[in-house]
């Protein structure tokens, strides 16, 4: 009997020598927004996955150890916190570990696809108490940035 007969497999190659495999237990989520592919699953050893154009962003498991690396060392040599602005970060996460600094007043999370925000809302659970306090403020945004030598234009998409 062989060892992959009751699971599918997401495969995710790190290197032309390297693959990790995870076998699934189950999809939430698999299809296209305009802007990746995203599949939300559940695995039985990291639990929840995010996997964001083939790549894996975040798991259940251990995802609090990459969101408290990425935080709070910036937060530390930050010199003004009141206000915070995270570009991307759609599951909540790295928001929940900025609004655990009691001096930041607003946090401000853009993020270019609202459905996966919208999908983290309803399958991943880290980010979602940070979601709901009053110092948080959420985006999405399609607006595209041409950047010259000077200023940053806006452009619509």
């Amino acid at each position: 009997m062989p060892k992959t007969e009751h699971y599918q497999w997401y495969t995710e190659q790190f290197a032309p020598t390297e693959l990790h495999a995870h076998a699934i237990e189950e999809t939430y989520f698999a299809g296209r927004t305009p802007f990746q592919s995203v599949a939300v699953l559940r695995t039985p050893v990291f639990g929840k996955l995010l996997v964001l154009d083939g790549d894996t962003q975040s798991s259940q498991a251990d995802e609090k150890i990459y969101h408290e690396t990425l935080v709070h060392p910036a937060m530390a040599a930050a010199g003004e916190r009141s206000e915070v602005l995270i570009l991307g970060g759609g599951e909540g996460a790295t928001l929940r570990e900025v609004l655990r600094d009691p001096s930041v007043r607003r946090c401000t999370m853009v993020d270019i696809d609202g459905q996966v925000v919208e999908l983290s809302k309803r399958y991943l659970p880290s980010g979602r108490p940070a979601r709901s306090t009053t110092r948080a403020r959420g985006s999405s945004s399609a607006t595209r940035w041409r950047f010259s030598k000077t200023t940053p234009t806006p452009t619509a998409s």
